[in-house]
């Protein structure tokens, strides 16, 4: 009984305030879209809204029909825990690829290869050793800049 109750306060107070807010009469039209609602719905579910065949055009139409039967394997619970621990360790792999790809790109532009520390900075061509060094000028650089916007 409750569990009617609720099936028809709800969709009669979303009507009421959605649909009839500015009505004037707003609870009997509320009343009358649930009412009516409740209705179809119930003509739509009720098992007598199917139509029956007599078994002759049962047997008529089962004939007439192909029959597609899939053939299903039952597998063991071992199985489909080894396949998920595989789907898993294929995904954590992919994951671990893919951060592993971010941390490197991050690492040559903190670290930027010779030739283009060179190109930036003349001194580099004549004394190579200076590249760390250099490393740290550039970066101090961007990361001033970085906090002056």
């Amino acid at each position: 009984m409750w569990i009617l109750f609720w099936f028809y306060l709800i969709p009669y107070y979303l009507i009421k305030k959605l649909v009839f807010k500015k009505n004037k009469h707003q609870v009997f039209w509320a009343n009358c879209v649930t009412i009516a609602l409740f209705v179809l719905l119930s003509l739509a579910v009720s098992p007598s809204s199917t139509t029956t065949t007599s078994s002759n055009e049962d047997a008529l139409a089962k004939s007439s029909r192909v029959v597609h039967k899939t053939v299903t394997k039952k597998v063991g619970t071992k199985e489909l825990n080894k396949e998920k621990k595989a789907e898993r360790y294929q995904h954590l792999k992919k994951r671990i690829k893919e951060r592993w790809a971010n941390v490197m790109k991050m690492l040559r532009w903190i670290f930027p290869d010779y030739r283009y520390m060179a190109s930036i900075y003349s001194v580099l061509d004549k004394v190579p050793i200076l590249l760390p060094v250099y490393w740290i000028v550039r970066d101090m650089r961007l990361l001033g800049r970085l906090l002056k916007k």
